[in-house]
């Protein structure tokens, strides 16, 4: 037996018992208290809800009710009373090919002509001059939508021709030769007349403008005739005159033979250009040679090529020559790249200047190897007939000369030429130019000379235009939607409800079911207990087994968090009044004493007992004659009608005295009830009121919070949590009593062993 230096707290567990674990066999949180029970392990499977799930908004009927009432009632009487019904009135027009070969193509499908014609009715059917007409009519204006017209609701009402211009539909009807012209009205009668009237004046409209139109059209057309006629004959004199310039019939041939003879000549320039420069740059090479005699090499050659080789004219020219070769290749490289054919030629040149170079040196390294105190073959003693290299200087400045005087002669060429191509391609472009426009004129003439004549034969055709079908009022409204919309309105009501109770589920602070324990808390979910209402608390447990099964799930889940560990005080309290705590530690010590557990429960509520009515007579001396040492603490244990359940009442708890609970004596007591029972229930007060229930909650080995549906709040459970935690309890976790959802099934499933007879009265939590 190890004491323990805290008096409040009972000293007899062994060491390895005082050793904090997590439940996986770590040691536990330096920070949290020594935690015998693995109270601080992983929560047991509990509830694992949405925030906001549909139960929960469900609860707030009453709210869903106020929202549908407020939002869809005004708004259907709005609409039945502001809302009116529309008639609708229809009247078709045919629009008839004035002369089949000019409208229809040999198929017989619609033509462009057509169609343009036929969508210009549409226009003139909408045109201000046949609406005003209509609305002229005696009988338009008698119609109550004339007398009466609507009233905005912002701005000054629409005059008679923007109401009608609004109102009226004009519909061509796809693949055919219709149109429909249609209107919408409060009163059926009122449609039909102003359609009519509209179908009438188009009708009449058109009549008296075909008329007019006729002649309008046919000086046109003569106009036009006259004028394309001009135009073709100047245009085509134009184009005579510039066919005698170029002094051919095909301008596009001229134009491709001068641009040959262009690119022949730039491509002449070009090559001269490359061979300027690279007899420029010989000259360059060989101009310090001729200044300073044979004794002088050019910067560019090796300086174990100037000591060996440089009395060797021969060698010297072939250098020279090697030199110009892989100038020539650099030049044509940057102008014409590696691709051109021309570089192979000039590769093969460049290797064999090189070849002949290396074997003029070993000629020479062979001869004075042989005869090493003889001259050169190739000195200017031995070699008078090469010419020396200021001859070649002059010679080759005399080269560069001439090519730069041919390049100047070439160059005024190139722009002689130039100029002249530049003047035949504008004269073959101004006249490409001018046989298209005359081909293009030509078109239209054809056009307007055929029109001119069918106009002529067009005169004594009768009209194309005809009502096909006058309109009608109608008997029914026409897309009456008022039902709709009281249909939306309903919808929208139920959705604002529906809102306003997710808000209200969101920020409410009573608990009402499992899923709404806070999930910060990190306490273990032991399990729920049903919430019976309205039944009378007699009979034993038994008699309701929905409850009597969840108190032995809570049994069970205790028992695996004991460990078959014996004597551990466990106290049971809530965070405020009636919550039922008391009901549950009676409930739940029957049944660990039913499952084969000596069980010890302890009225601790020393301002309002109530364990000692379920079982023994409350007159009987109880805890707080134990305290105050009037009698031995086994005189105040006693037995129940359950076999290995015994009960220590409060007693008379108008003598205790409540810091007795905290000097020594409660601890002494709890640890010798702790050797003889193997689980001891404290009944303790709620946390939150008084102070009793912290005080307790430091002596027990672990502490359950109830929870209650309706009568918990958020900030209670989480306040009573902290308070726990601060004075040092181990929380082993929470009961939910309240509703499952499940309650249907539960009752039909544990009602299959016999029905309950007419004094059933399960006891009430």
């Amino acid at each position: 037996m190890v004491q323990s230096s805290d008096p409040g707290r009972p000293a007899h567990r062994e060491p390895s018992d005082l050793v904090a674990s997590n439940g996986h066999g770590q040691l536990g949180n330096p920070a949290l208290p020594a935690d015998p029970l693995g109270l601080y392990a992983l929560p047991s499977p509990g509830p694992t809800g949405k925030p906001f799930p549909i139960s929960a908004v469900l609860r707030y009927k009453g709210t869903l009710l106020a929202g549908l009432l407020i939002v869809a009632i005004p708004t259907i009487i709005s609409i039945w009373l502001l809302t009116v019904p529309q008639y609708r009135a229809t009247a078709q027009v045919h629009v008839r090919p004035i002369i089949p070969r000019l409208v229809f193509d040999r198929e017989g499908g619609p033509i462009p002509l057509y169609q343009s014609y036929f969508n210009t009715q549409v226009t003139i059917i909408r045109s201000p001059t046949v609406l005003q007409r209509a609305l002229d009519q005696k009988d338009v204006q008698e119609t109550r939508w004339y007398k009466q017209p609507a009233k905005p609701l912002i701005g000054s009402p629409l005059s008679p021709m923007e109401r009608l211009s609004k109102d009226i539909s004009v519909d061509p009807r796809g693949l055919t030769e219709v149109i429909d012209i249609s209107m919408n009205a409060p009163v059926a009668q009122d449609a039909a007349i102003i359609v009519n009237a509209v179908l009438d004046q188009y009708i009449r409209t058109v009549r008296e403008s075909s008329s007019r139109m006729e002649d309008t059209l046919y000086n046109e057309l003569l106009d036009r005739y006259n004028s394309y006629r001009a135009d073709i004959d100047g245009r085509q004199a134009t184009v005579d005159r510039l066919h005698k310039d170029l002094g051919t019939a095909n301008s596009d041939e001229l134009v491709g033979q001068q641009r040959v003879h262009l690119d022949t000549l730039l491509a002449g320039l070009t090559d001269l250009d490359r061979d300027i420069a690279v007899a420029e740059r010989q000259y360059q090479d060989l101009q310090p040679l001729a200044e300073n005699g044979s004794a002088w090499a050019p910067a560019s050659l090796p300086a174990e090529a100037v000591e060996r080789y440089d009395n060797d004219l021969e060698w010297l020219r072939l250098y020279i020559e090697t030199r110009k070769t892989q100038l020539e290749l650099e030049v044509h490289q940057g102008q014409l790249g590696n691709a051109h054919p021309t570089m192979d030629r000039l590769h093969k040149q460049a290797e064999l200047a090189e070849t002949l170079l290396r074997e003029r040196e070993l000629q020479i390294d062979q001869q004075r190897l042989l005869m090493p105190g003889l001259p050169l073959l190739g000195t200017p003693a031995e070699s008078a007939s090469h010419p020396s290299p200021r001859r070649i200087l002059e010679n080759l400045g005399n080269q560069i000369r001439l090519m730069k005087y041919k390049r100047e002669l070439l160059a005024n060429q190139l722009t002689d030429e130039q100029k002249r191509f530049n003047d035949i391609f504008d004269s073959a472009r101004t006249l490409a130019r001018e046989n298209e426009q005359i081909q293009f004129q030509r078109q239209i003439f054809e056009a307007v000379r055929t029109r001119l004549t069918e106009r002529e034969m067009e005169r004594n055709v009768p009209g194309s235009i005809e009502p096909l079908a006058r309109a009608y009022a109608s008997s029914e409204p026409y897309h009456d939607r008022r039902a709709i919309y009281s249909l939306m309105s309903i919808l929208t009501g139920l959705a604002v409800g529906f809102g306003l109770g997710l808000l209200r589920a969101s920020t409410t602070e009573s608990i009402h079911e499992a899923n709404d324990l806070p999930a910060i808390s990190r306490t273990p979910f032991l399990g729920h207990l049903p919430l019976i209402r309205d039944r009378p608390d007699a009979g034993p447990v038994e008699d309701y087994p929905l409850l009597a099964e969840c108190v032995r799930m809570i049994r069970t889940a205790l028992l695996q968090r004991l460990a078959g560990r014996r004597g551990c005080p466990i106290l049971i309290t809530s965070a405020v009044p009636g919550e039922g705590k008391t009901t549950v530690a009676w409930t739940l010590a029957r049944s660990l004493a039913q499952c084969g557990q000596n069980v010890l429960l302890v009225d601790a509520d020393l301002r309002k007992a109530g364990l000692a009515s379920h079982a023994v007579d409350p007159s009987r001396p109880g805890l707080v004659a134990a305290l105050l040492g009037e009698i031995p603490d086994t005189d105040a244990v006693h037995p129940t009608d359950t076999p290995r359940l015994s009960l220590v009442p409060a007693g008379d708890v108008s003598k205790a005295e409540l810091e007795t609970l905290a000097d020594g004596r409660f601890a002494a007591l709890l640890e010798t009830w702790s050797k003889r029972f193997d689980v001891v229930l404290l009944d303790s007060p709620p946390v939150l009121p008084v102070a009793d229930a912290r005080i307790l909650a430091r002596q027990a080995d672990g502490t359950i919070l109830i929870v209650r549906e309706g009568t918990s709040r958020r900030s209670d459970v989480m306040e009573a949590l902290a308070c726990l935690r601060t004075a040092g309890a181990q929380v082993m976790g929470t009961i939910f009593i309240g509703s499952t959802g499940r309650s249907s099934y539960e009752s039909n499933y544990y009602s299959h062993d016999g029905a309950r007879g007419p004094g059933y009265a399960p006891a009430k939590v």
